[in-house]
């Protein structure tokens, strides 16, 4: 068929298509019988099936569609600010491979995209990694699970990554460092709208309070039943009743975030509290001097809230100052001090 008329075919039918259909299949199997695999059109069509097909998790066909592809015939693009088929290659090739579970060549590719790493967007490069480190958080080895859990908490919070920290604590939990996953897991849910993305952060919680803190316990096991209520989710209250000796009834949308704020304030209780002056105030931003004399960011949303000399009482997070390079301690829950009380 005419070189032309391929063209045709796909920016009026295959470039436009949402999903895959019988059209879309019969179009890009009619240009990649008749084309070359260094030829831009028939990469073009390799990408847009992939995609497709990564809308359906059809990661199999994903990696064999790739395969087509000779990545000696793509280009690379030393301006990351536009993404070349070799970046999008390796990106997509990693990322099926990993779901897939095939970690060892998936691992062979991240070896080589690291020794590329400055021709990749900061957000797909440490994607790549994060998949790194969650194999290794899969094995017995103890060496690569520290690898594992530092490298996760460190993407964590240099970009705010509030997942990536939640892998990193599912794996000290899974090998027994209850107290260190308690402390990531307290962190994330301190800091993050409860949703089903943190639900076994909830779940390994209201485990591990189970021995010692029924209460908060308790709490969990609400706030994960009125979650799954939420989404219309199936809910066991006998294993409610069998834990906690008393029946579940369900909750109305007050009561609900009644719970919530309960089990945050149990959780801060839990903290040091640290004492201050705010020193400075910017839009959506700040410093604390403690009593100890150390400044401490802070991050804001009511302008009006806070004013330079007030008194606060505060509490620690664990952040990341961008200017140093480094992990950081930043205050969270300020609350003005009055005649020692918060106000």
């Amino acid at each position: 068929m005419d070189y032309k008329e391929l063209w045709k075919k796909y920016k009026e039918v295959l470039s436009p298509k949402e999903k895959i259909d019988e059209e879309a299949k019969t179009v890009a199997k009619e240009i990649l019988t008749n084309m070359e695999n260094d030829q831009l059109l028939y990469k073009l069509v390799i990408f847009k099936m992939v995609k497709l097909l990564k809308i359906e998790e059809k990661f199999d066909k994903i990696s064999k569609l790739l395969e087509m592809l000779n990545i000696n015939n793509l280009e690379k693009n030393f301006d990351i600010s536009k993404s070349s088929h070799y970046q999008k290659w390796h990106t997509l090739k990693i990322n099926a491979l990993y779901q897939l579970e095939e970690f060892e060549e998936c691992l062979d590719l991240i070896k080589k995209v690291e020794l590329e790493k400055e021709i990749y967007e900061k957000e797909d490069y440490y994607e790549i990694i994060r998949k790194k480190y969650c194999i290794y958080g899969k094995s017995n080895s103890e060496e690569k699970l520290k690898i594992a859990i530092n490298g996760l908490i460190e993407i964590g919070y240099k970009n705010n990554k509030w997942y990536c920290l939640k892998e990193a604590a599912d794996i000290l939990f899974n090998i027994g460092e209850l107290e260190k996953s308690t402390e990531l897991y307290e962190e994330i849910l301190l800091n993050n709208k409860i949703t089903e993305m943190f639900l076994k952060c909830l779940e390994n919680l209201g485990n591990i309070y189970y021995t010692n803190d029924k209460e908060l316990s308790k709490l969990c096991y609400k706030i994960i039943y009125s979650l799954r209520t939420e989404k219309k989710w199936s809910i066991n209250k006998e294993k409610y009743k069998e834990k906690f000796g008393e029946s579940f009834d369900l909750l109305d949308i007050n009561e609900r975030k009644k719970i919530l704020k309960d089990f945050k304030e149990k959780i801060l209780k839990k903290r040091k509290t640290y004492f201050g002056k705010i020193s400075t105030l910017n839009k959506g931003y700040g410093f604390i001097t403690s009593t100890e004399k150390k400044n401490y960011y802070f991050s804001f949303r009511n302008e009006n809230y806070l004013k330079i000399g007030d008194e606060v009482s505060f509490y620690l997070k664990k952040g990341f100052d961008f200017k140093k390079n480094r992990e950081s301690e930043e205050a969270i829950h300020i609350n003005r001090v009055f005649g020692g009380k918060n106000v």
